[in-house]
């Protein structure tokens, strides 16, 4: 990511915050009341709570993918734009550090949504965030009857004695996305 993309999705951010401000602005124009005969010099604080209850933003949601990246990087020091871009700010040690900490994790699929979200992202870095929910999945090798399982070391195998509910997000850093087409396979979502 250049600095001119991060400071582009940063603009927009502040856009939106100026145009929250004005509607602001126009919501407490709305409720002003007049007290003693002067006109629109107050407004009721009962008015004030719920404007800024239509107002509130809402808070991001990104994947857990994503948050891990997020709470990696911060818990170094790190700034937004390096968390972008690690391998310019720091040697490839720090990549494999984050690596073994989130085996699960693919760093291209996640650098990958960075980019294509990076408004999101920096709303997330700044404001804070919650995680996207997953739907989770059984997958049954239909042949043999067993469950995909996957190990502590994201070792995937087909066991009639162990399954492992995953993401379709592990299903992808398994490389394993085609289980939802192929006919080989029976995918149960996990209620």
């Amino acid at each position: 990511m250049s600095f001119k993309e991060l400071i582009d999705a940063y603009q927009g951010m502040i856009e939106d915050k100026q145009e929250v401000g004005k509607k602001l602005f126009e919501k407490i124009e709305e409720r002003k009341i007049i007290v003693d005969n002067h006109p629109g010099c107050c407004v009721l604080w009962s008015d004030v709570e719920k404007i800024f209850g239509e107002l509130k933003a809402e808070v991001v949601k990104i994947p857990q993918d994503v948050a891990d990246w997020i709470g990696f990087y911060k818990g170094r020091g790190c700034t937004l734009q390096e968390s972008t871009d690690p391998s310019v700010y720091y040697d490839v040690s720090v990549l494999d550090e984050f690596e073994g900490k989130h085996a699960n994790v693919s760093v291209p699929n996640t650098l990958s949504w960075i980019f294509k979200n990076l408004k999101t992202y920096a709303r997330a870095w700044i404001e804070g965030y919650e995680v996207e929910e997953e739907k989770r999945y059984l997958v049954k090798l239909k042949v043999t009857n067993q469950y995909l399982h996957v190990d502590n070391f994201s070792k995937a195998s087909f066991s009639s004695q162990f399954k492992t509910e995953v993401t379709k997000t592990m299903l992808d850093n398994l490389g394993l996305s085609e289980v939802f087409t192929n006919p080989l396979f029976e995918v149960e979502e996990v209620k």
